[in-house]
């Protein structure tokens, strides 16, 4: 079971990092861009992303391809 865990911990601190480098560019009023799938998943993971900068106040633009 603790070979389980190894995998899960690196996603979390991965995820961890993109968090703080998406919070550091609102902070610095970079421009983020998101890319996106024409898909069911895609589309949703989309407008997860884009509400959740939206509510950042990050200046961004969707593409869904």
């Amino acid at each position: 079971m603790a070979e389980d865990q190894a995998p899960k911990e690196r996603f979390l601190a991965s995820a961890d990092r993109a968090a703080r480098v998406i919070v550091e560019t609102v902070e610095n009023n970079g421009f983020i861009h998101v890319f996106s799938h024409l898909d069911a998943d895609g589309v949703a993971a989309a407008g997860i992303m884009g509400r959740a900068l939206f509510k950042l106040g990050a200046q961004f633009r969707l593409r869904v391809t």
